[in-house]
């Protein structure tokens, strides 16, 4: 029976849940430059008809960043480096916010998921530290967050799912990742202009992957 490596399942997977991250509001005191963090956890699998295939792995961990509201009701949230010794680097997530159901609600909608998700499986590849071949066949990404009255403060959550597969040694299996991020939020910058932070969402503390 054919093998495959722990590193290309593990390390892949855990690619994955380092992803969720946080969010946005349509108030002119909250435009401008957020300080968030939070909490992010997530689980996946890797299965198929080779018994190889199946694992399972969950991961927990703090994180901080930050997130960019611009006043025509665009958002910016910074890309970066997947590993460490990475080479492939995931794109800024950039969209639109609109209002939610709630008062002083917002929900963020992604403009590039599929730049994301080529960009998530070349990360993916490079960070297993195995020659395999991914597929990212589906990623959703849902961020919304609710603003104090004083628009001081934001508290949200971000809900994200990853499926594809993967091929190493001849041996193909699918996956799939859910992650949530519940995060808190206070502003650093509220002059209203788009102002792009150097730091990187995915640079978290102590790092994902640790390699």
């Amino acid at each position: 029976m054919t093998r495959l490596s722990v590193s290309a399942r593990g390390a892949g997977i855990a690619t994955l849940l380092a992803l969720p991250l946080l969010a946005a509001t349509p108030v002119r005191a909250q435009l401008g430059t957020w300080q968030i963090s939070g909490q992010g956890s997530g689980s996946g699998s890797a299965f198929g008809s080779n018994p190889a295939c199946n694992q399972s792995i969950s991961s927990s961990r703090s994180f901080d960043g930050l997130l960019v509201l611009a006043p025509d009701g665009s958002y910016r949230k910074p890309g970066g480096q997947a590993c460490r010794r990475g080479t492939v680097v995931i794109p800024d997530e950039v969209g639109t916010w609109r209002a939610g159901r709630r008062p002083r609600s917002v929900v963020l909608e992604p403009k590039n998921l599929d730049e994301l998700r080529t960009a998530l499986a070349q990360a993916i590849a490079e960070c297993s530290r195995a020659p395999v071949s991914v597929s990212v066949r589906r990623l959703r990404i849902h961020t919304t967050f609710h603003a104090s009255a004083d628009g001081q403060s934001l508290r949200g959550v971000e809900r994200d799912s990853v499926t594809g597969s993967f091929s190493e040694r001849g041996v193909t299996c699918s996956f799939g990742v859910s992650a949530a991020a519940p995060f808190r939020g206070t502003p650093v910058v509220t002059t209203g202009a788009l102002a792009v932070p150097e730091r990187s969402l995915l640079e978290l503390r102590g790092g994902w992957l640790g390699k």
